[in-house]
């Protein structure tokens, strides 16, 4: 728990190998589960269930019993005749589709080494530019102008939400009274403080 939870202070070439080995596990994976899927289907077409690591997936059972056995080869169910006749036309109809398409094998061969490349380099899923790649390992703090943005931000959130708030109470007076003017109450309102103004300066006087 200790070592997991420290990662963000792991020295950088540990992340490096990290790195690495969770990308080739994952490589791994699928190249696994794709020639399993592939095995299956081309003996499921003539009648038998043949799988590498049957219980591999199975949740039920522990990290040992999920390798045992080591594969299952087994007759398949004798109605199910139509289904691998229909797989088997499928296959024969794509393979001579795909041999009648123009491809360059180079192209695509030289495409994938990049894609490997790029996913051992990390260019595929960072979005962080160099700096940040420099400083991960740095605690973050925002900046005396990053809080003033956000606060210059707050404010005008406040403001907007007060600004609604009055428009509905004013659309709530208008629905109530149509005479009502606001721009007529607000200038009354003024000339009452103007004249309690006045008369405190008389009293002064």
């Amino acid at each position: 728990m200790l070592v997991c939870t420290c990662f963000p202070i792991w020295p950088h070439f540990l992340k490096v190998y990290l790195w690495y080995c969770s990308v080739t596990f994952l490589l791994f994976m699928c190249v696994f589960c794709t020639l399993r899927m592939v095995l299956f289907l081309n003996l499921w077409i003539v009648g038998y269930d043949f799988w590498i690591l049957p219980n591999l997936f199975d949740e039920s059972l522990t990290f040992v019993d999920s390798f045992k056995p080591g594969y299952s080869f087994d007759r398949g169910a004798a109605n199910q005749r139509y289904y691998r006749a229909a797989l088997l036309m499928a296959s024969f109809s794509f393979f001579a589709w795909a041999y009648n398409q123009p491809t360059d094998f180079d192209a695509f061969v030289e495409a994938q080494q990049e894609f490997i490349s790029d996913l051992y380099d990390g260019k595929l899923i960072t979005d962080m530019a160099q700096q940040d790649k420099d400083d991960i390992d740095l605690v973050k703090r925002p900046s005396f102008e990053e809080l003033a943005m956000e606060e210059e931000e707050e404010t005008k959130e406040k403001e907007a939400k007060e600004d609604l708030e009055k428009l509905h109470e004013q659309a709530a007076l208008r629905e109530e009274d149509p005479d009502w003017d606001p721009e007529a109450e607000e200038a009354a309102a003024d000339d009452m403080i103007d004249q309690m103004l006045n008369m405190d300066d008389d009293d002064d006087e």
